[in-house]
Order: structure tokens, then sequence, then C-alpha cells
């Protein structure tokens, strides 16, 4: 909700703003980046209108226009997002939580022979920051300030943590179009396996389904999915019992952290363990609540190894 808040703040700066400051070019930035070009933003309706090629490209999208169906195709991870010069209406494909059509504010605009797109839409779908002064905008980072410091420099403790709560958010993206999950009626539970030393990429177990996730450029990314075959799934998993792949699988020969959250009712139950690379199993901690009060516990829940230390590289 307080991100939700923010952007709207931003709009409401966008639309007021920049009419009055009209008459003096835009700077666009992308974190701290200058976009060098000499095409500047446009105002139309009071919103902020950006050249599209320039400003997908410095996002690292690819950019194919279409003359004939008057049509530009914008694609990102495995991601297309089609839009038609003159109307309100943008296609979506590929985006794990949602595609097919939706509206935008303002039409894509085409002047001089450049296509122009609303910024507040273009960020949005994808899931940047803005940050607007008088004189510039600024395509950021998904995650704020503290966000970034707790992912990159905290302990292994606070970066899982913040980690696991942030695929959970719109701004997860796949590299290539997500395989669909099953799950099995009775499980409403998540497990997470991080390689030791690590926060920064680690697999999910999702219903019949296995996602390697690994932060890039402050987005978490799926770089690898897979069908995991019935039975026990995560022995199955540890077994490389996988199926109808996509990506480049990594190679991880260490110990990692196992954690599993699980509720039925009012009822949950929280582990965690170490697995070796011998897929020994070690208790590290059991909890089961009942209404919120621990009925059995055993150890101690971590989502760290005894004497475990970050070994990734920083970004």
């Amino acid at each position: 909700m307080k991100k939700l808040l923010t952007a709207l703040s931003i709009v409401s700066i966008l639309s007021v703003t920049s009419i009055a400051s009209a008459a003096e070019p835009i700077q666009i930035y992308v974190n701290n980046d200058k976009i060098q070009t000499n095409v500047a933003p446009i105002i139309k309706q009071g919103r902020v209108l950006v050249p599209i090629r320039v400003v997908s490209e410095a996002l690292g999208a690819k950019v194919a226009w279409d003359q004939k169906a008057n049509t530009v195709t914008i694609r990102k991870w495995a991601e297309s997002l089609i839009l038609t010069v003159g109307k309100n209406i943008a296609s979506i494909d590929g985006k794990p939580d949602y595609s097919g059509e939706i509206s935008i504010d303002v039409s894509v605009h085409l002047e001089n022979n450049r296509l122009y797109v609303p910024l507040r839409f273009l960020s949005e779908h994808y899931g940047y920051g803005i940050d607007w002064d008088s004189q510039s905008v600024t395509i950021k980072s998904p995650l704020s300030d503290k966000e970034r410091k707790t992912l990159y420099e905290g302990t292994l403790q606070q970066s899982r943590e913040l980690a696991m709560d942030l695929i959970d958010l719109s701004i997860v993206h796949y590299e290539q179009s997500p395989l669909d999950v099953t799950f099995d009626e009775e499980d409403h539970s998540s497990t997470f396996l991080f390689p030791e030393g690590e926060s920064l990429r680690f697999y999910v177990l999702k219903g019949d389904t296995v996602l390697l996730y690994e932060f890039k450029d402050d987005f978490p990314i799926v770089t690898w999915q897979a069908h995991i075959q019935k039975g026990d799934m995560l022995q199955n998993f540890l077994d490389y019992k996988v199926f109808d792949k996509k990506g480049t699988a990594a190679t991880i020969n260490k110990k990692m952290l196992y954690y599993n959250f699980g509720y039925s009712g009012d009822s949950s139950t929280e582990i965690s363990r170490s697995i070796d690379v011998d897929k020994k199993f070690t208790l590290l901690g059991f909890e089961h609540r009942v209404g919120g009060e621990v009925t059995n516990k055993e150890g101690n829940i971590s989502l760290e190894l005894p004497n475990e230390t970050r070994k990734e590289v920083m970004k």
C-alpha cells in the first residue's frame, strides 16, 4: 500500500509540475545514468510521454516497429508489450501475473517520426520506481535504498527474509515463459532452498514446479524452471527427476539451507534444515502453531546454517 501511495503521489507531481516546466527540456535518467538522446520527452494531456525506443533500450528491452500494422512491440525478459499508435490499449503477453489487454491513460503518440509512450505506464509495467523534479525524471530501482542495503549488505538471515518477501510482489519476471503450476488441494506450503553462503539466488518449490530465482539489476528473475516428477517432490528435485525444463540449469554443488512454511486452517508449521551435498538432512528447527500459539517446538528456526557466512559477489 505504501508503494502504491508513493506511485500515486508521483503521478500527481508529474501531471501538475510537468506543465509548468514544459518550456524546459526534461532530462531522463535510468538510475544515475543520463540517457543521451536528442529526442526530448513531450507533454500530452498533462502527462509526460517519453520516446519509446531510447528509453526501452536503456532499460534493456528490444523494440520492433511494424509500420503496416502501426504497432510497436517492446520485449524484455519473456514479456511482450504491444502498443498501437493512437490507441489507449496495450496488449501484454508472457507476464507471470497477467496476460491480455489493459487500458493506458494516454495513447501512444507519433510525432516527427518518433513514437512516444506515457512514462508512468512504461515504468510501472516493468516494476521500476520513478523520481521527479522540475528538470528531470529518473527511472530507478524497484527497491528502496533500505531494501537494497539489506539485500546486498545484510546478514544472510536478513537478506534471505527480504528475498522471500520480494518474490511475492509484481517485480518478479521470467526469462522464459512461465510453466503452468499444479497445486495439491491440501498443499499450502512454500519451500525455499538457499545455497550455502548465498542469498541472491535460490530455488523455490511451488506445487509441481521448481523455480530458480536470481537477482539481476535488483529484480528477482526466474532464470530456470521445471516440473518435478510426482512423489516426494523435494527428494525428486534433489535427484534431478524433472522435466519440461526451461532456461539454463545452475550447477550448485554446495550445502543448502532448507526452509518450509505451511498452513492448514488456523494451524501452521515452520521447518528449517541443512541439506548436505550427499543429500543428508539435519534438522535446525521446527515449530507447530495453532491459533498463533506454539504447540510443538524443537531446535530453533533459522535462515542460516551453523557458522555460515556470505560468499557471493555483492552488487
